[in-house]
């Protein structure tokens, strides 16, 4: 018996083994590094750690701002984050776990801030206490609600309760109800009740009901009940009757078909017939009116009229006038001529 042996490393089990002197033997890899690898492997290392990083930056500045207790929830389909019992599949809900928290309630739902309630499929809810009840719907802001299909309801107590397209934009319960389809409210308090494809801009600026495709602009501008196609442009602007426009600070548009221009203007119902030509009221389509009974204004800057129906400027009347005196005199002291009957004097 060979009792003649030596000892190796073995490599595949990581330990020293008795083997016959015969047997290749391959040294055990050394440990040792040669000064200049260990210099540059910490000079690597030192470079590592000064390498800026952004995003662990980010991490740590929302982590200092966030509220503590936050409910974070992604809705069934591929499981929760932290809610037990999801129910609505691909739901976000993100915010404060006080009392009611974040909630997304249907299909595709995103719900973000305290008590923030997107619950309509594909709805979007933004801030505190908001709420996306309508499909398609968005609200961004504190207080806002979004009830109708596709509408848009931006900042502070604004609401758009709509049944289809629309937008409510403003603070103190500005709104566009469920009645007003493609409708739009911009301006704190600013309101579309029942009227379809209207709009009301401004503080307070008001479209009531029944006045469909209505445009209110200003502070308090309104387009009152029924004045459909009305628009009323300037700080307490009123327009009441259809297709009529009211355009100036207090100027009001309450005859159907007719304008009022300008600051203070309103518009009159007319009566009785035309002078001289003896045209029933009746028959014409509105009125014009650029001022009111006790404040008056001129038309500056008006062409000569050609047309029966076109308007006559002073330089026209002076010059019937100066025909007729030229006839007067032609016949003769004491004729006289009276446009309002049309008759003439004879000389005396």
């Amino acid at each position: 018996m060979n009792k003649i042996y030596k000892v190796v490393w073995n490599a595949s089990i990581g330990t020293w083994t008795v083997v016959s002197e015969l047997a290749k033997s391959k040294t055990r890899t050394g440990s040792v590094s040669s000064s200049s690898e260990i210099t540059s492997s910490q000079n690597e290392i030192i470079s590592r750690e000064k390498k800026f990083r952004p995003k662990a930056l980010v991490l740590s500045i929302i982590s200092c701002l966030a509220a503590s207790h936050v409910w974070a929830d992604y809705t069934n389909l591929y499981g929760s984050i932290i809610d037990t019992s999801p129910t609505i599949s691909n739901g976000i809900a993100i915010g404060a776990n006080t009392g009611t928290p974040a909630t997304a309630n249907d299909s595709n739902g995103l719900a973000v801030g305290s008590r923030a309630n997107a619950s309509a499929a594909d709805s979007t809810a933004l801030g505190n206490y908001v709420n996306a009840t309508g499909v398609n719907s968005t609200v961004v802001g504190g207080q806002a609600s979004a009830a109708g299909a596709q509408s848009i309801a931006l900042q502070n107590n604004s609401d758009a309760d709509l049944v289809a397209e629309g937008l409510a934009t403003g603070s103190s319960f500005t709104a566009v109800d469920s009645a007003s389809s493609y409708s739009v409210a911009i301006g704190a308090m600013s309101q579309v009740v029942g009227s379809t494809a209207a709009m009301a801009i401004g503080k307070n600026a008001q479209v009531n009901s029944g006045a469909n495709n209505a445009t209110a602009i200003g502070n308090t501008a309104t387009v009152d009940t029924n004045a459909v196609d009305g628009v009323a442009i300037g700080t307490n602007s009123l327009t009441s009757a259809a297709n009529s426009v009211s355009l100036g600070p207090r100027s009001t548009a309450s005859v159907t078909n007719s304008v009022a221009l300008g600051a203070g203007s309103t518009t009159t119902v007319q009566s009785g017939n035309s002078y001289i030509t003896n045209v029933a009221a009746s028959t014409t389509n509105g009125v014009v009116s650029v001022g009111s009974a006790t404040n008056t204004r001129r038309i500056q800057n008006v062409a000569d009229g050609a047309a029966d129906s076109d308007a006559v400027t002073v330089a026209q009347l002076k010059d019937v006038n100066n025909r007729a005196v030229g006839n007067t005199t032609a016949l003769g002291g004491g004729a006289a001529y009276n446009p309002a009957t049309d008759v003439y004097t004879a000389p005396s």
